[in-house]
């Protein structure tokens, strides 16, 4: 069920939410009870009636006035950038004010959601030509790339050890190293940012031309006349001015969940080195993440290259219950089809809430979608589509949409492991881990190498080619935590792990596996036995217990 992960964010919302009802409108293949219509603007008077209901009697005019101006333009949008822009504002601004007409709320959502499915449907009808033979891809030809949001980024002491390794990797493999902070096309300005919770905050951000310096003054006096909008709007909640928010395109205000320069960055960058016809292929890395020492002798190229059945996108696989695409690792031939999933991708960015890896995932669905509907199968509807936007509270379900994902690309190609795509390559990490994300999968590892299954005592069963130190505290703390682990495992530090030609080369070569799955499993399982004396199927299949071939007992006592 693409719901099932709905109750795990309940934490995370008001408490004047009905679960069950959201779960159940949440549900792809079930009708919708009890849900209110929505229209258009030839029968608006009703959808006015309802709205009116949101509105304590007391309210202000201009208040009620502001909120139907909005509400009328989101119920008539006519673009997946313009239906989410104004839904985020409503979500953000005026259903915090109207706590117990939740029911009306939730109809709303459900009424721009299938807008915006329908939307993107009619957006996606543009044709992709998938022919063409695969030509061989040479480590000389490929490119390591790292991309950061500003320059100075690469040299600061937090981030300088990591970029310094994959260097070393790229020279010893004879790719070209290319560390990218650029100008970029565009420039966001930060104007408010909400705290949802103490570890989630909105940012709005207004954006313009990198170029635009001549023009600085009146891009300034824009800005300052949002700053102060927005002080008058979040702070003051002097909602009667939103209304003036409907001046402003998504192109020019919206609103994201993490900083936007910092996200469209590895966009911009693998789209320039794609432009490059002399590139065979491109293989981004975040600059956090560490390559083990012993793996100079093995090139990513060839891994991802080798076989009849490597594709044009390459990803790592995900199990139920994980984040279902993380950007740090990612793989492009210098296709057609390579340059289509990047302007899918890039086509979202004017999306509010854009994240890089959860749009990035949804770009997949429909990739693969219009893979299978040239094969005559069922492609992908954008059924997704509007998990990836707030809900009531302000706050994305990305547990929802990765729940959703999980689901969808399931019916299309296949479940977890299983995966046959002839255009996007999932990398399965019970063979080769590539991205290993000890944040993800053991989130309360107390950030302690032991609790991430990283130290030596584990070196048996989990063996990431490359770790991906995303999610720690502090930057220093992401440091310490890589070279302990460097020291701890294979005795070599930042400085000379992998350009020492001293160090010794393993044979045979090395299991780059991550049982990461089985320990998930079984040591959520036991928690929750100890906790509760009994274990819920439903949660089991949410640990990865269920995917590719089920878990047994004496599984749990070889991993753990």
């Amino acid at each position: 069920r693409p719901c099932d992960g709905c109750r795990h964010i309940a934490m995370a919302t008001p408490v004047y939410l009905d679960w069950s009802q959201i779960c159940d409108l949440c549900a792809l293949e079930l009708p919708v009870h009890d849900v209110l219509p929505w229209s258009s603007s030839s029968s608006w008077s009703n959808d006015q009636r309802q709205l009116l209901s949101l509105v304590d009697p007391g309210t202000p005019k201009r208040h009620r006035r502001s909120l139907l101006l909005m509400a009328r333009e989101l119920v008539n949008c006519s673009s997946v950038d313009r239906c989410s822009q104004l839904w985020s504002f409503m979500a953000t601004l005026h259903v915090k004010s109207h706590p117990r007409s939740s029911k009306v709320w939730m109809s709303l959502w459900h009424h721009i959601g299938g807008r915006m499915m329908d939307l993107r449907r009619a957006e996606l009808m543009q044709k992709t030509d998938f022919s063409g033979r695969l030509s061989e891809a040479s480590e000389e030809s490929s490119v390591l790339l790292l991309a950061a949001h500003a320059p100075g980024y690469f040299e600061r002491r937090d981030v300088a050890p990591f970029l310094r390794q994959l260097e070393c990797y790229a020279a010893k493999r004879q790719m070209r190293f290319a560390a990218v902070a650029g100008p970029w096309p565009v420039k966001h300005e930060k104007v408010a940012i909400v705290e949802l919770m103490w570890n989630l905050h909105q940012f709005w951000t207004t954006q313009r031309p990198a170029a635009a310096s001549a023009a600085s003054a009146a891009w300034n006096a824009r800005d300052q006349d949002l700053h102060f909008l927005l002080h008058d709007l979040i702070t003051r909640r002097r909602l009667g001015r939103s209304a003036e928010l409907l001046a402003y395109n998504a192109d020019v205000l919206n609103v994201f969940h993490e900083d936007p320069s910092k996200m469209y960055a590895k966009i911009w960058a693998i789209e320039q080195e794609l432009a490059n016809e002399s590139v065979d292929m491109v293989i981004y890395l975040d600059a956090d993440m560490t390559l083990r020492p012993d793996a100079r002798e093995w090139g990513l190229v060839p891994f991802l290259t080798r076989g009849n059945e490597s594709g044009h996108i390459f990803v790592r696989d995900s199990f139920t219950g994980t984040e279902c695409v993380n950007t740090g690792f990612l793989g492009f031939r210098n296709t057609a089809v390579s340059k289509r999933i990047l302007q899918l991708w890039k086509q979202k960015t004017n999306w509010s809430m854009f994240w890089d890896q959860n749009f990035f995932a949804e770009s997949i669905l429909e990739l693969v979608g219009m893979e299978m509907e040239e094969l005559g199968r069922p492609g992908y509807n954008s059924q997704c589509v509007r998990y990836l936007f707030p809900f009531l509270s302000g706050i994305v379900p990305d547990t929802m949409y990765c729940d959703c994902w999980q689901a969808k690309l399931a019916e299309m190609i296949g479940p977890y492991r299983q995966r046959s795509s002839r255009l996007v390559s999932f990398l399965d990490p019970e063979h080769v881990d590539v991205n290993f994300v000890p944040n993800d999968i053991f989130w309360n590892h107390g950030f302690k190498l032991k609790d991430m299954f990283l130290d030596s005592r584990h070196a048996k069963i989990m063996n990431p080619l490359i770790t991906h130190w995303a999610g720690m505290l502090t930057s220093r703390q992401r440091v310490a935590l890589a070279r302990t682990y460097l020291k701890d495992r294979f005795n070599a530090s930042f400085s000379e792990e992998i350009c020492n030609d001293s160090l010794p080369v393993p044979m045979p070569p090395p299991s780059f596996a991550s049982n990461a799955r089985y320990i998930k499993c079984c040591k959520s399982v036991g928690h929750r036995f100890r906790m509760q004396g009994f274990v819920e199927p439903r949660d089991l299949c949410y640990w990865g217990c269920c995917d590719w071939e089920p878990l047994q007992l004496d599984d749990c006592w070889k991993y753990i």
